[in-house]
C-alpha cells in the first residue's frame, strides 16, 4: 500500500492524476487522519492514567 501511496504522490508532483487516482490518494489521506486521531486519542488516554 504503501508503495501505491508513494506512486501517486509523485505522479502528483509531476503530472496531473486522473479523477480515479485523486479519489484513491483522498481516500488516503482520510485514513491518515482517522488513523491520527485514534493514535492522539490512545496516546492521550495511556497519559491520563500514569
Amino acid at each position: 500500500m504503501l508503495c501505491r501511496i508513494e506512486t501517486l504522490l509523485e505522479k502528483q508532483k509531476q503530472a496531473v492524476l486522473t479523477i480515479e487516482e485523486e479519489k484513491e490518494l483522498d481516500g488516503y489521506e482520510e485514513l491518515d487522519d482517522y488513523l491520527s486521531l485514534v493514535n492522539r486519542t490512545i496516546r492521550d488516554l495511556y497519559l491520563s492514567q500514569i
